[in-house]
């Protein structure tokens, strides 16, 4: 194997990048996007974990009302999401 002018580690004739190093690279990619992910979460757009239209599209979850447990919207008496609630059902 010999390096190219990018640094890349190249088959030994043909100058492709091999298929270890393809493949190598593709792990790379999805590693960092699974560990940094660089688009929004809600609408895929690039830069940004939230952008600022879907940020400010989320409904916001009254705390009076909302489970003491988990935090789901209108589980306060008792939660359909985690069974709990001011009713101590768990």
């Amino acid at each position: 194997m010999r390096r190219m002018f990018g640094g890349k580690v190249t088959g030994k004739l043909t100058g492709k990048p091999s298929f270890i190093t393809e493949q190598l690279s593709v792990l790379r990619e999805g590693f960092l996007e699974l560990a940094w992910p660089a688009r929004c979460v809600g609408c895929d757009l690039p830069g940004t974990l939230l952008c600022a239209d879907c940020e400010g599209s989320l409904p916001l979850i009254d705390v009076a009302t909302a489970c003491p447990s988990c935090g789901a919207p209108y589980g306060v008496v008792v939660c359909t999401e985690c069974g709990a609630g001011k009713a101590g059902l768990v």
